[in-house]
């Protein structure tokens, strides 16, 4: 399996309080109408989660010249932007609009740094990086050729069994959670799911 899949998340109480995504779309509708504290809130919900994404995402030989919380700032500030034009279309939706703004930015800054010059110091070996040792899940650092892999493969599989990757690989939520969200009549229906999806996954990529 490669880098970019991470460990298992922790389980998840079911009296802990009500998930990231059942708080978004009120968060959304308030900030929408000039709530600033709304607006903080939102961003909040997915701030570990999207500097996690772009962590993984941010080679190493492009941290002198651009950190982690450059990215999330431009995605915020993009967000921020766009969030007027931004359609709700579901739980999940938001998190996807916000990791596609954060990847979309990633992937300009990859493009800049494969046609700097060799005197750079961020040639091509330079570029290709491998997991850091004793880095969190998600926390690797991919190289342009591995996001690309993930990303493809990610469509290739159907948008139900897409939103269950998404929400576990990157929102970490529990299988409770899950169940609700995708419609399965239960926690293990979630999880049978998730573990096919997951295999598929690796596959392809």
């Amino acid at each position: 399996m490669t880098s970019i899949l991470p460990s298992e998340p922790k389980p998840v109480s079911m009296d802990s309080p009500p998930g990231d995504l059942e708080r978004t779309q009120p968060l959304l509708e308030q900030a929408r109408q000039g709530d600033a504290e709304a607006l903080n809130r939102l961003f909040q919900l997915y701030e570990d989660k999207l500097e996690a994404f772009i962590r993984a995402r941010l080679p190493r030989s492009a941290r002198p010249l651009l950190e982690t919380g450059d990215v999330f700032q431009e995605a915020r500030l993009k967000a921020f932007e766009k969030l007027d034009r931004f359609a709700y279309r579901g739980p999940l939706s938001f998190w996807r609009w916000l990791r596609q703004i954060a990847l979309n930015h990633i992937i300009d800054h990859h493009r800049k740094i494969s046609r700097r010059p060799a005197q750079d110091g961020l040639g091509r070996e330079s570029r290709l990086e491998v997991k850091e040792e004793g880095a969190q899940p998600l926390d690797g650092i991919l190289k342009k050729e591995e996001i690309s892999a993930f990303e493809s493969a990610l469509e290739r599989v159907p948008e139900k069994q897409r939103e269950v990757l998404l929400l576990r690989l990157e929102l970490r939520a529990s299988f409770a959670e899950i169940a609700q969200q995708c419609d399965f009549p239960s926690p293990d229906a979630a999880r049978n799911a998730y573990n096919r999806w997951l295999a598929k996954l690796s596959e392809w990529m």
